[in-house]
């Protein structure tokens, strides 16, 4: 398990991404993943969480999303292909 400490979780309307997670670890997720697949909520989730231990998309971040959930490729698609149809 990834086993990270992270400060805050907030639910929120965001304006323009699923999720952040600042260098003060506090993560916000986007209350509009409510109408993803629950499989692609756990992308977020997973992705947000890897930035406490990498705060960019470096290929040890990719590496360590990827290690937690294989189909983090699709999961990040579906998100391209309907988040017009969920939210923004």
């Amino acid at each position: 398990s990834l086993n990270l400490p992270f400060n805050t979780l907030k639910i929120k309307p965001l304006s323009s991404r699923w999720g952040s997670c600042s260098s003060k670890k506090n993560i916000n997720l986007n209350v509009f993943l409510i109408g993803a697949p629950l499989w692609v909520i756990d992308y977020v989730i997973i992705h947000e969480i890897c930035h406490l231990k990498y705060l960019d998309h470096s290929k040890s971040f990719w590496t360590l999303v990827e290690h937690y959930c294989p189909d983090y490729k699709k999961a990040a698609s579906w998100l391209k292909q309907f988040q017009t149809k969920i939210c923004f």
